[in-house]
């Protein structure tokens, strides 16, 4: 069986890292994967040893030149269309997996070319562009994955043909990566060298590309209310800072400043080590407004990290409130500063049990194997 995998984006993250883990995998059950990425930026994709391929303006919405964007879209959406059919019967796919809610332009080749699709629904969009895209992904998708229960009883279930082609897959986190056993107090060490984090002090940290999605700016502030209290410690903001969200980045630089936080707020850019980077915080916190089952909340509870995470999207279904992690209410950098702290002052002792219930948590329901042979059974059906 081949697959041709379909990503909007081809700025590496947490839809990147999950895809990539399970096409490793799939090769164990003689299933091959091929990738599509829309190209956004002139950035390798670091995916080793499968082929991919590049395409521009594949996305009709994007907050950096819509109207021009837009135009451009549409344009080339013909060639677009026929290129990716073109792909599709040189590479023999059997199944093209569409990533992303708004990823329209491959589902439209592989239905004109009546190859089944599995539209993975891991994001969500603004409402008027629902009204759109959703009757046109129920109309287009043999089966839709969603990332959580929780999102598809919010969402969509008030959308009949949407929900009966539904199946509930969580993202998986590959243990063999992210498996806090192989790393140790020496890479601890080098991390917070790396970034000049003084011996004895706390650090603090949040990972994802800088979006207003990511709730950046309520981090910020709860680091302030962190200093307030506790002045050994220090922030790690861990991901790109991205073309289309510049000034959202100008407007973290100067909260940071405002906050008199320029010596404690470290922003490392694009990072390709996060197990090691996860292995040297002391916290890790979701600050985000906007999500849907993100990678990094699964990663870090494997790296036995504790953690604070805003309650959006399907959070609560990874993370149990009160033993495996702490969530708090998104846009409140009071909930997020007060839970941190909690963290940092618990005993030892409580501290072992949450993180020990958040691995076995990850080994029950979210290992990436276990995944994958959801993922499989989906494609066999279809076929």
């Amino acid at each position: 069986m081949k697959i041709l995998n379909c990503i909007l984006d081809n700025r590496f993250g947490g839809p990147h890292r999950r895809s990539y883990g399970v096409a490793q995998r799939l090769r164990n059950y003689d299933i091959e994967t091929v990738f599509l990425f829309g190209q956004k930026t002139k950035e390798a994709v670091p995916i080793d040893g499968f082929e991919y391929f590049l395409m521009k303006h594949i996305q009709c919405v994007r907050r950096r030149n819509p109207i021009f964007n837009l135009l451009m879209f549409f344009c080339l959406l013909p060639y677009n269309i026929l290129r990716i059919r073109k792909i599709i019967r040189s590479n023999a796919i059997d199944v093209v997996h569409v990533d992303g809610s708004m990823n329209i332009v491959p589902a439209l080749a592989a239905a004109f070319n009546r190859t089944p699709i599995v539209w993975h629904y891991n994001d969500d969009m603004p409402a008027l562009l629902k009204k759109v895209f959703r009757p046109l992904t129920a109309i287009l998708a043999d089966k839709i994955i969603i990332q959580g229960k929780k999102i598809g009883e919010q969402y969509l279930k008030h959308n009949t043909k949407f929900w009966n082609k539904m199946a509930f897959v969580y993202p998986g986190v590959d243990t063999n990566e992210f498996n806090a056993d192989i790393f140790g107090s020496r890479e601890k060490k080098r991390v917070r060298a790396e970034f000049d984090v003084p011996q004895g002090y706390y650090l603090v940290g949040t990972i994802g590309n800088i979006s207003s999605f990511k709730g950046h700016s309520y981090f910020i502030k709860s680091a302030k209310k962190i200093k307030d209290e506790i002045k050994d410690v220090k922030f790690l903001i861990v991901g790109s800072k991205l073309d289309t969200a510049s000034a959202y980045w100008n407007k973290l630089q100067e909260l940071v400043s405002e906050l008199g936080l320029e010596d404690d707020v470290i922003f490392t850019g694009f990072r390709s080590d996060i197990p090691e980077i996860l292995s040297a915080l002391d916290v890790f916190v979701l600050s985000s407004v906007r999500e849907a089952c993100p990678n990094v909340v699964l990663e870090a509870m494997a790296m036995r990290v504790p953690i604070v995470a805003t309650d959006v999207g399907a959070v609560s279904e990874q993370v149990i409130n009160g033993q495996t992690g702490i969530l708090v209410q998104a846009r409140n950098s009071t909930a997020i500063a007060n839970a941190v702290l909690a963290y940092l002052r618990k005993p030892k002792e409580e501290i072992e049990e949450m993180l020990s219930k958040a691995q076995k948590r990850i080994d029950s329901t979210f290992s990436l194997s276990k995944i994958t042979e959801q993922q499989k059974g989906i494609y066999e059906a279809l076929l």
